[in-house]
């Protein structure tokens, strides 16, 4: 009895997280990759933008590599926002074709420990913003 609850649990495990296996460009959806601290610029961090839906996605910024996004900040009651004063001025609306991804670079909050990237985007045509979030990271 005791093999077959832990072939089970090992079974249960291994289809529940096997998303966790998959890079972002082999899953479908739209995803924010961290890709670790910028070989440029100390105080920047990259990131890559995929879009593996069935459909183009819109964001606004201030082009197709500088994409709007804020901030949460993990403290001890959970993540609180810590939202950016984005000027418009020579902003508009991008597009991210299917199956495509970009790469930009973001600034890092100051003091905090722990914190991650939102991004808003829309499925072209449709007007509901969808939210997606990095993954924590840790200054």
């Amino acid at each position: 009895m005791k093999h077959i609850l832990f072939v089970g649990m090992i079974s249960f495990l291994l289809f529940t997280s096997c998303d966790n296996f998959l890079s972002s460009e082999e899953k479908d959806g739209v995803y924010l990759d961290y890709l670790g601290k910028s070989t440029e610029y100390e105080e920047m961090i990259q990131f890559r933008l995929i879009n593996n839906s069935n459909a183009s996605i819109e964001y606004w910024g201030y082009g197709s590599k500088s994409p709007f996004y804020n901030y949460q900040i993990k403290n001890d009651t959970g993540w609180s926002a810590n939202m950016l004063g984005w000027c418009g001025t020579g902003a508009g609306v991008n597009e991210l074709s299917t199956n495509s991804n970009i790469e930009f670079r973001s600034t890092k909050p100051k003091n905090t420990s722990v914190w991650r990237l939102i991004f808003h985007y829309k499925i072209k045509g449709l007007e509901e913003v969808e939210t997606i979030y990095s993954v924590p990271i840790q200054n």
